[in-house]
């Protein structure tokens, strides 16, 4: 009898080779019997925490390498300014706008967070798509990047020559069984001794 091999993850499936494989061939190959059982066995959600992290990662190398398509140096992480991301990503879901719900501007986050170096950038953004932490952890960082790429004001602060460090903030908020909203936020910046006029 023919059945289809596949490996669960998340919401969707993945067949593995697209092909249908006879049952007893499988209890013939021991390797072939393996894939079987780990095909079997139930992948583990990730945690909001996990996605927000891996998400947040993605956004942050995808930044460094489009910067270096386009001549620039890539972005070193920072503690402080990781922080004030996420802060401001948090903050966004209750007031999305560039000035803070305490009324101070976004870019003064990072001092909150002891940042001693000169915040020069932020970008933010949002999605109201109630999909799954599945769904964001495998397309969240695409969408973000696509969004600011295509985006000019958003592309020149991506681009622009000062920042030497930054941080990718992520915030998801839950809009139902399994789906979520997420915001999001990029902050750059580079310490005094770096500033170049």
């Amino acid at each position: 009898m023919k059945k289809p091999v596949s490996l669960l993850i998340g919401m969707g499936m993945l067949c593995l080779g697209g092909t249908l494989v006879d049952a007893d061939d499988l209890s013939k190959n021991r390797s072939q019997s393996r894939i079987a059982q780990s095909t079997s066995q139930t992948v583990k959600p990730k945690t909001v925490a996990q996605v927000q992290t891996e998400v947040s990662n993605q956004v942050f190398t995808q930044i460094s390498q489009y910067r270096k398509s386009r001549g620039l140096a890539g972005l070193r992480t920072q503690p402080a300014l990781q922080k004030a991301a996420n802060q401001r990503a948090n903050e966004l879901f209750v007031k999305f706008s560039h000035t803070r719900p305490n009324g101070r501007s976004g870019l003064a986050t990072p001092s909150d967070y002891g940042y001693k170096g000169i915040p020069f950038v932020e970008n933010l953004g949002f999605t109201y798509y109630g999909k799954s932490l599945e769904w964001y952890r495998v397309n969240g960082a695409k969408t973000i990047m696509q969004g600011w790429i295509n985006s000019p004001g958003h592309n020149k602060n991506l681009l622009n020559r000062q920042p030497t460090e930054g941080a990718v903030g992520i915030a998801f908020k839950k809009v139902g069984t399994d789906r979520y909203d997420m915001t999001f936020s990029y902050l750059g910046g580079l310490q005094r001794s770096e500033y170049k006029k």
